[in-house]
């Protein structure tokens, strides 16, 4: 059976911004990995961008992937519907500051995760790195958050118990992850030249352009290939 992989518009953006976009499109057609969006992804990934002329390449970049097929749009139904709202109900009230509540997941996020039970897929791709820490280190995030706006943060434990028990609990990997594997599979030749020079290049650049990927893990995923 083909792997199935969620994307967020995250990776969608770094991969589509870095001239790398071609590496779903060999994943897909070497490797049988099916790659599936929400409806929510894709307006936030091509439909908005294409009306902003700095991001419209970008934009039509990933609308290829979707005319092509190496990429698909998934209705969502009505379950995944019912879970999409209720995850983005209980984030909105999880954290809280002087009477504040803190928006941390988003409609883009939330059906990313919403889906993977409906396509019956295990691994979500995302670059972005507050909805990772959500799923698996909620505490540490409220830290961030806290060290990051200067301010106090409160979490709500029941709403955060009833988030557990709810929210799906994927294989979270990045772009990075994505054109690591591309590498070993000798694929980078789809886009760049398959060489570890390249591979670093690559890595770098969706690092910079916003993959939530530190210096040190890539240094040391170089040094492994060496």
């Amino acid at each position: 059976m083909n792997t199935i992989i969620v994307l967020d518009s995250s990776a969608l953006i770094s991969l589509s911004e870095t001239c790398l976009f071609d590496v779903f499109r060999a994943l897909n057609k070497k490797l049988g990995i099916q790659f599936i969006m929400s409806q929510g992804v894709a307006e936030e990934s091509i439909e908005t961008p294409s009306t902003i002329k700095r991001f419209q390449l970008s934009s039509e970049r990933i609308q290829k992937g979707l005319n092509e097929k190496w990429i698909q749009v998934a209705q969502m139904n009505s379950e995944s519907k019912a879970l999409e709202e209720r995850m983005v109900s209980l984030c909105g009230k999880l954290f809280h500051s002087n009477g504040k509540f803190i928006q941390i997941l988003h409609k883009g996020e939330a059906e990313s995760l919403a889906l993977m039970q409906q396509v019956n897929s295990r691994i979500l791709c995302m670059d972005e790195k507050t909805t990772r820490m959500l799923i698996e280190t909620p505490n540490e995030l409220r830290e961030l958050i806290q060290r990051r706006q200067g301010i106090n943060i409160q979490v709500n434990s029941t709403i955060l118990n009833e988030l557990n028990q709810i929210i799906p609990k994927p294989i979270i990997i990045r772009s990075t992850e994505l054109i690591a594997l591309a590498y070993e599979e000798g694929l980078l030749n789809e886009t760049i030249t398959n060489t570890i020079k390249a591979a670093r290049a690559a890595l770098y650049a969706v690092k910079y352009a916003g993959c939530a990927v530190s210096e040190e893990e890539i240094e040391n995923y170089l040094r492994k290939q060496k």
